[in-house]
């Protein structure tokens, strides 16, 4: 890809629609809540990291590739079987860029402070984690594909994070770690990381 920026952020998402997102949270709430609750969660996302400014931003989508229009770069599929593969080929679809910066849809607190801090890193670090207060992580940097990092990674447990760092180390690559953010996943996250959305769905 021809741009004037020097690093890509790829935001790892699905199409919001019912039924398909924020399952954990739809229990709770309810599949039209749920939903109603992601889209928020995305616009907030995408309207905090600036699009743009110092990178560009693209989204990888899972689902309904027409229902995402966010950040400069043209939306494109997720492909492959686990998060692993779809973060692999999420950057081989945005080579080209000297640095790559992989984000999930979970956390919309993430800033483009948050974003300049990870390129910053790379100027020095192989790779730049910022883990979820979940065990996961929300964050992944890095200057070229690592492949050995999404090996024997146990998906969707509270080991993420740890066992990519342990790999990362394995392999002698300098790590830098962001601060700890929470992701949102149920009504706790929900209540704890966008009070003024749960009081609004729970008042409603």
């Amino acid at each position: 890809m021809s741009s004037p920026h020097d690093t890509v952020v790829i935001v790892v998402c699905k199409a919001p629609e019912k039924g398909r997102v924020k399952t954990r949270l739809a229990k709770d709430i309810g599949e039209e809540r749920a939903c109603h609750v992601y889209s928020v969660m995305m616009a907030m996302l995408f309207a905090n990291l600036h699009a743009g400014v110092d990178y560009d931003v693209c989204a990888c989508v899972d689902g309904d590739i027409t229902l995402v229009q966010a950040g400069n770069l043209e939306p494109i599929p997720q492909r492959g079987e686990d998060l692993g593969e779809r973060i692999i080929n999420s950057m081989e679809d945005c080579s080209g860029y000297p640095k790559m910066i992989v984000i999930g849809s979970d956390t919309p607190t993430v800033t483009s402070s948050v974003i300049l801090r990870a390129m910053n890193d790379l100027n020095t670090a192989d790779v730049v984690i910022g883990p979820a207060a979940d065990g996961g992580y929300y964050l992944l940097g890095m200057k070229e594909i690592r492949r050995e990092l999404f090996n024997n990674i146990n998906w969707s447990t509270d080991a993420v994070c740890a066992q990519t760092a342990e790999h990362a180390r394995a392999h002698n690559l300098r790590i830098s770690k962001l601060e700890t953010l929470r992701d949102i996943d149920t009504v706790h996250d929900l209540q704890a990381v966008m009070p003024s959305l749960f009081d609004a769905l729970r008042y409603s």
